[in-house]
């Protein structure tokens, strides 16, 4: 129910900020070492674990004055001190999760995401739901999630558990770790203060519709966005001395995302309706307008990533993070002028800063890597004709469907039928009426096909 959804995430939000100072960065700034030592692998274990467990006491204790003074819900408190457990739990993987990366093996941690997240949520939060447990359903499913997905990691990659206390290796990792923790907080208080800001002066009713909404965009945003982060983090860690790959691969990482996320926001924003009839069912038709502004912040949601990757990798944490300060200040501002508009002036209010914040950072990243602001406009523009294209064209088709009275599932198949066959229309036109950056997403796509065929 909309209520439980709605203390389900005013804990997680508590939570993963916690275990976001926790980490400190550490993932970051081992990926970021040219070579990486078993040494620094034991005293990097030794410094996660050490914070994993302060930081994980610290919440038990101060969970009863959060709840309280935040919310005025002191049945709060419970929630949030079995789910801090998950943060001493999310410590014991990330230093097997930062070697995963460093070998380039993406495909496996995201096997592992799936698999933790179908048994933790899918599985287990469904049945427990079904029985009744409520919010409960919730917490159990995530708690069982964290456990499934370190204890992978780390059986993956395993490393020493002897603790090595080492000063200096300690305030190598914090002193670049320290930015991104800076720019994650804040990033994180940009992403969630919007929820705080719902629940507090709508109530947690609107939060649960709310929040059921955001969770409906983010999968495809997270999944994108986070995709990008994992694997071009270790690429231009690696090429951020040499100036001009560094520019081929943001440059073209920036018109991979521009043509596959550009229309697809535009197809999602006009179907949020069946989405939301499908996937949650008719009780939760209060989400349908919410769905529809968030799936049209989706490219700029997970594309301004990229800009936030760029800045990482080249070493400016602290510049990086001064934006995301500046990302949260216009969220909050944008909530909480758009309150007075019900949920949906609230939506509305945040992605006017969405679309700020993605203009900052990759004015910033276009620094970074020297490409003129003119220039990184131009690589939208194949972005924007594709997307005019696919979305008028959807349009039309989605209005034929539903004064044929086609049920919502099927209209869901058809759109994404659609979809595909726009890059399949993309893939088979000749080169000479195509631009470069499509003749070469044209050619990537189609080695990539090759690839998966055979």
């Amino acid at each position: 129910m909309p209520e439980d959804f709605g203390l389900f995430a005013t804990s997680i939000i508590v939570v993963s900020l916690f275990s976001l100072l926790a980490q400190a960065g550490v993932k970051q700034a081992l990926v970021n070492e040219t070579t990486l030592t078993k040494l620094q692998i034991r005293s990097a274990y030794t410094l996660v674990t050490f914070l994993g467990v302060l930081f994980t006491f610290f919440l038990i204790i101060v969970s009863e004055y959060l709840a309280i003074f935040f919310w005025g819900l002191g049945y709060l408190k419970l929630l949030l001190q079995i789910l801090a457990i998950t943060i001493l739990i999310q410590s014991f993987g990330v230093v097997s999760e930062v070697c995963l990366l460093r070998e380039s093996k993406f495909r496996e941690l995201a096997l592992i995401d799936l698999f933790s997240y179908v048994i933790g949520f899918v599985l287990v939060g469904i049945l427990l739901a079904y029985f009744g447990a409520g919010a409960w359903s919730l917490i159990w499913g995530f708690l069982l999630q964290t456990i499934i997905k370190a204890s992978m990691q780390f059986k993956m990659r395993p490393h020493s558990l002897v603790p090595l206390f080492d000063v200096s290796k300690f305030k190598n990792i914090l002193s670049y770790g320290g930015g991104i923790t800076l720019a994650q907080v804040s990033n994180y208080v940009a992403l969630q203060s919007d929820n705080l800001i719902v629940g507090k002066l709508l109530g947690m009713e609107a939060l649960g519709f709310y929040s059921r909404a955001y969770q409906l965009m983010s999968m495809p945003a997270v999944l994108f966005g986070g995709a990008l982060d994992k694997v071009l983090f270790p690429i231009l860690s690696k090429v951020k001395s040499e100036p001009e790959r560094m520019k081929v691969a943001y440059s073209k990482s920036m018109l991979v995302s521009g043509l596959l996320l550009l229309p697809a926001s535009v197809l999602l924003s006009l179907i949020s309706c069946e989405i939301v009839l499908v996937i949650l069912g008719e009780k939760w038709s209060d989400v349908t307008p919410l769905l529809g502004v968030f799936f049209l912040g989706l490219f700029f949601r997970s594309a301004y990533k990229l800009g936030s990757t760029v800045a990482n990798a080249s070493g400016i944490v602290y510049k990086n993070a001064f934006m995301q300060f500046i990302y949260a200040l216009l969220v909050i501002i944008g909530a909480i002028v758009g309150h007075y508009w019900g949920i949906i002036g609230v939506a509305y209010g945040v992605f006017c800063a969405v679309l700020v914040n993605y203009t900052l950072i990759m004015m910033l990243s276009c620094n970074v890597v020297c490409i003129s602001f003119i220039s990184f406009l131009k690589l939208h523009i194949p972005c924007l004709l594709l997307t005019l294209c696919s979305g008028s064209g959807g349009w039309m088709l989605l209005e034929f469907l539903r004064n044929m009275f086609v049920s919502p599932l099927v209209v869901i198949i058809v759109m994404v039928v659609f979809y595909i066959a726009v890059f399949s229309v993309l893939i088979i036109l000749p080169n000479r009426i195509l631009s470069s950056e499509l003749i070469w997403f044209k050619s990537i796509t189609s080695k990539f096909l090759l690839r998966s065929y055979k």
